[in-house]
């Protein structure tokens, strides 16, 4: 009279549906820590990118001014954020001269750039960063100097891709020739 179900092998819809929800999870967990990783690689080649400019930067400047010997006030722009500092020098100067000028400046892409007066411009830093503060400060005492302060951030658009890295330093001419 009455026949027994039979079980049919195979998924029943509400089953069918639980798979795919636990399945839509470990994926979504899986993207986002995928995400996770991709966006913390893009920070730190950016921030490495940021801080090896940084030390070009200071490097060039510190160079520069070691080999100086003075100050030049009259193309020096001080306490500023876009600031230019103004050095004599004794190195490479124009046929029959004892000495030259070399400013210190940013360029107008945020690039940390040097101006021989014999020379054309010699830009430092790499267009993947922008220099958004290169402030002179002028140390009076003997010898003459200054202190410095740069802040390199990477170029991108993305805020949180910037990281900005400010380095301060003081130096004095030596004038090493």
């Amino acid at each position: 009279m009455f026949k027994a179900f039979k079980k049919k092998s195979g998924f029943t819809l509400i089953e069918f549906i639980i798979y795919i929800a636990i399945f839509a999870f470990v994926v979504l967990f899986l993207v986002q820590f995928l995400i996770g990783i991709l966006s913390s690689q893009v920070r730190t080649k950016a921030r490495e990118e940021v801080i090896n400019n940084a030390v070009i930067a200071i490097n060039r400047i510190d160079f520069e001014t070691r080999h100086a010997g003075r100050v030049y006030d009259a193309t020096s722009v001080f306490s500023s954020d876009n600031g230019q500092l103004g050095l004599v020098t004794p190195n490479n100067p124009s046929q029959g001269e004892q000495e030259t000028y070399v400013d210190i400046f940013l360029s107008a892409d945020g690039r940390l750039c040097t101006k021989r007066e014999a020379s054309g411009i010699m830009c430092f830093t790499s267009e993947k960063v922008v220099v958004t503060v290169l402030r002179f400060e002028k140390i009076e005492t003997e010898p003459e100097g200054a202190k410095i302060t740069i802040t390199v951030e990477y170029n991108t658009a993305i805020e949180e891709n910037k990281v900005p890295y400010t380095l301060e330093t003081s130096m004095k001419v030596r004038g090493y020739y």
